[in-house]
């Protein structure tokens, strides 16, 4: 289970840059807008699997076998802490600098060359890791998300209701979804 514990302190999209593309120039919707925002980075980090902005989150598992992939977290840019139930049930310590992150989709967490994983009790919380992930600040948010995140609140921003009278158009589902596409981390684990 993953849950954040120290949330971004930003947003990918500032409101101001929303509008730089050419939507509402006074003040009067920023909050709508920035709520906007907020939903639609949520929908890019659940539909990629990715952290967006730097943030701590800690992944809670059963065994150090099940907390290896870092799906939610990916890309990580620190291992902050590593604790353990050992098989008395005692919490343990163990230095993160015993641990290595695997690059790939999604990252890995292994221990480092010449170290093992230390045994567990039998418990579905027995492995708790701290990380460090997302991208950085804002400005270090690939573009393809902060487009993708412009054009879903330009949508929705457009569209305020799910049905507009007097029509039946669905809004396609082309190019916006497929901006994020070379950032969906698939797989089965």
């Amino acid at each position: 289970m993953l849950r954040i514990t120290t949330p971004p302190t930003c947003l990918p999209v500032t409101v101001d840059e929303f509008k730089s593309w050419g939507y509402e120039f006074n003040t009067d919707q920023d909050d709508n807008i920035r709520r906007e925002i907020s939903t639609a980075t949520d929908a890019a980090e659940r539909m990629t699997r990715r952290a967006l902005i730097t943030r701590e989150v800690e992944l809670t598992a059963a065994g150090f076998a099940q907390a290896r992939y870092l799906v939610g977290a990916t890309p990580v840019q620190a291992i902050v802490s590593v604790q353990y139930l050992d098989p008395a049930g005692q919490a343990q310590t163990l230095d993160p600098a015993a641990c290595r992150i695997l690059p790939g989709e999604p990252e890995q967490l292994w221990p480092a060359v010449g170290q093992s994983w230390p045994a567990t009790c039998r418990d579905p919380a027995a492995v708790t890791v701290t990380l460090r992930c997302g991208y950085g600040e804002a400005s270090d948010v690939p573009d393809a998300f902060k487009t993708w995140i412009i054009r879903r609140v330009a949508t929705s921003y457009e569209y305020r209701k799910n049905v507009e009278t007097g029509t039946l158009n669905e809004l396609p589902e082309d190019f916006v979804d497929g901006v994020l596409d070379d950032y969906v981390i698939r797989g089965v684990w």
